[in-house]
């Protein structure tokens, strides 16, 4: 079926101008099939008014508005011409019309901005009387008074008016949406792209903060803007605007980057914007140059273009080997996050969903720490670790930024993380490293008759250590040649980390009242960093030498290396050997008077 509206309508209706078809139903009331066709009354215009500048004023001149006739654009309709303030919330004007002018249909009815000379106006914003009226189409331009943000008097700004209007569905009211704008500063965030070309696309969702500088006072707070899809005056829609910027000539104003867009680093520092003579200069950070430049823009609007740029920045963890730097893979990890609860900021105790147990993989990178992360503080936990390795103490804090700055918090692991450059890409590299456990070797003395074995520190050892079982090969660990180890008081001679090999500790000289062990001790370091050690001579105690290896998750692997007391033997030119010498002299010295003494009787009794 279809049905043509073609008899004459109600005064005061407008007629359907297009045929409405389709399949009709029956209703719930199963009723046979039926249209019920509404006229609706009366027509309406409205107008909603915008500002490009409307951010960076505070005051300026009103507007006015009338409804025309198609056909005769210069005259309004009787009671039409109205005022439209500076300051009206909503900026919108509405008419009704209860009957339409013979002759006309609603489409001949027209909205124009209008440029009124001397006005008077009635208290419901109805203009009465004026001495001329020019009508502005699209695209004329307009002169209006008005004093931007933190200036003093007004300012003459010339306007380019812009029209759209669209009848709403289902109603008789057209809406039309007239838009003012003038020249200003249109600033736009883009990714990295060719660093000569500056080739890059828009990026959405970076949030700036605008503020005209005060000498010695504070700041006058502009706005908050956000990068996102606009469509400019040619249809053409954009990608990353930020605002059109309207600046007072010759102040400064801080643009700064207050959130960037996620996976990108922005600008850390504010910058500075001043207008001369219509000519903009940014300033700041020396180190930020090229994150910034100006250039005349090509759209519709003139003026100026900024556009602000962020590299894209990638984050990865590696667990590795603290001394070979090799990767470690089977290392377990689990991340948390900062909360907020009462106002009380802390990390949250509970792992995040879906990072519960974060395992290395062959590479050592550890799984979802990447740039997805959003921006926020974090505590990395070692869950697990691997045989032979000390568990990381507590957790590693780091924190990104909205700027996409990424830092280590925690004390004294700064140096965990290093921050370099793939291509245009910052990277920020976490290596977190597995220490092995240390080694302690301890000089003890012992005593094998003693039922408890006890052994006590033993004081002034000099021990080195080799990697040949000639000990003509010193090792050398960090730089430092360990051949010439003494002990810290308490027996102690080494505390530190070894790689997986052998080595060769060699006594070179023994404490007060002992000997120089008979040879070096082959001490064996597994690749799971468990130690073991052998004599390398067989003659003597047995239990000279080579004592327990104990181990503790706080200090690692203790190794004791033993004197035994029955071999406390004087060594030439101890201290041990005087009352000896002594004594023999006066045994000695005795023997030869008792033999004296004895020749003297034979010789006596002979006589």
């Amino acid at each position: 079926y279809v049905l043509y509206d073609q008899n004459a309508v109600p005064q005061g209706t407008e007629s359907l101008f297009q045929p409405v078809s389709g399949t009709i139903p029956s209703d719930i009331n199963e009723r046979d099939p039926h249209v019920d066709v509404c006229n609706v009354k009366g027509f309406g215009l409205r107008v909603y008014k915008s500002w490009t500048d409307d951010d960076f004023m505070e005051y300026r001149d009103s507007t006015y508005f009338a409804v025309f006739i198609d056909d005769d654009m210069t005259t309004p309709l009787t009671g039409t011409l109205r005022e439209l303030p500076h300051n009206a919330n909503p900026s919108t004007l509405y008419w009704y019309f209860d009957v339409l002018n013979s002759g006309y249909t609603f489409s001949d009815y027209v909205v124009r901005e209008v440029e009124v000379v001397n006005p008077t106006v009635d208290a419901n914003g109805f203009v009465t009387a004026y001495d001329s009226l020019t009508v502005l189409e699209d695209h004329d331009t307009v002169i209006l008074d008005g004093t931007q943000t933190g200036d003093t008097g007004t300012t003459p700004y010339e306007y380019t008016v812009h029209y759209e209007s669209e009848l709403m569905h289902d109603t008789n009211v057209r809406v039309y949406n007239v838009a003012n704008a003038r020249y200003g500063i249109e600033i736009r965030k883009l990714n990295w792209g060719d660093t000569a070309t500056w080739g890059g696309a828009g990026l959405n969702n970076a949030v700036f903060k605008l503020e005209r500088v005060v000498p010695g006072g504070d700041n006058i707070f502009i706005g908050w803007f956000t990068s996102s899809d606009v469509v400019d005056q040619l249809g053409n829609t954009q990608t990353g605007w930020v605002t059109e910027a309207y600046l007072s000539e010759d102040v400064d104003y801080l643009l700064t980057e207050f959130y960037s867009p996620q996976n990108y680093y922005g600008l850390q520092y504010p910058v500075t914007l001043r207008v001369h003579n219509g000519v903009l200069t940014v300033t700041g950070d020396s180190g930020e140059s090229n994150f910034h430049r100006v250039l005349p823009t090509g759209s519709y609007s003139g003026g100026i273009l900024l556009e602000i740029r962020n590299r894209s920045y990638d984050i990865r963890f590696e667990k590795e080997d603290g001394d070979t730097m090799l990767p470690l893979e089977g290392v377990h990890f689990a991340l948390h996050k900062e909360v907020t609860v009462g106002g009380i900021s802390q990390i949250d105790f509970t792992p995040m969903v879906g990072f519960e147990d974060l395992v290395t993989d062959a590479n050592g990178i550890i799984p979802l720490m990447n740039n997805t992360l959003p921006p926020g503080n974090y505590a990395l936990r070692e869950t697990q670790g691997l045989p032979g390795y000390k568990t990381m103490d507590g957790y590693l804090y780091f924190s990104i930024d909205r700027r996409g700055n990424v830092t280590i918090t925690s004390p004294g692991r700064e140096n965990w993380l290093s921050t370099h450059m793939d291509g245009d890409v910052i990277v920020y590299s976490f290596y977190v490293p597995n220490v092995r456990n240390p080694i302690i070797l301890k000089k003890v003395s012992y005593d094998n008759t003693d039922p408890s074995h006890t052994e006590t520190p033993l004081t002034g050892a000099t021990f080195g250590i080799y990697t040949n079982q000639a000990c003509t090969i010193p090792y050398v660990k960090n730089g430092i040649t360990l051949t010439h180890l003494t002990d810290t008081g308490d027996g102690i001679f080494f505390n530190g980390i070894l790689p997986p090999g052998d080595y060769y500790v060699k006594e070179t000289s023994a404490p007060s009242g002992y000997r120089v062990l008979p040879g070096p001790i082959l001490l064996h370091v597994d690749n799971l960093g468990v130690p073991t050690m052998t004599r390398t001579w067989a003659s003597g105690d047995p239990s000279e030498g080579v004592g327990t290896i104990t181990f503790s998750a706080s200090t690692g692997y203790t190794i004791t290396i033993r004197n035994i007391t029955g071999y406390e033997l004087p060594m030439t030119g101890g201290a041990g050997v005087v009352p000896f010498y002594a004594l023999g002299a006066f045994m000695s010295l005795t023997a030869i008077v008792l033999l004296a003494m004895r020749r003297r009787r034979r010789n006596r009794e002979t006589d």
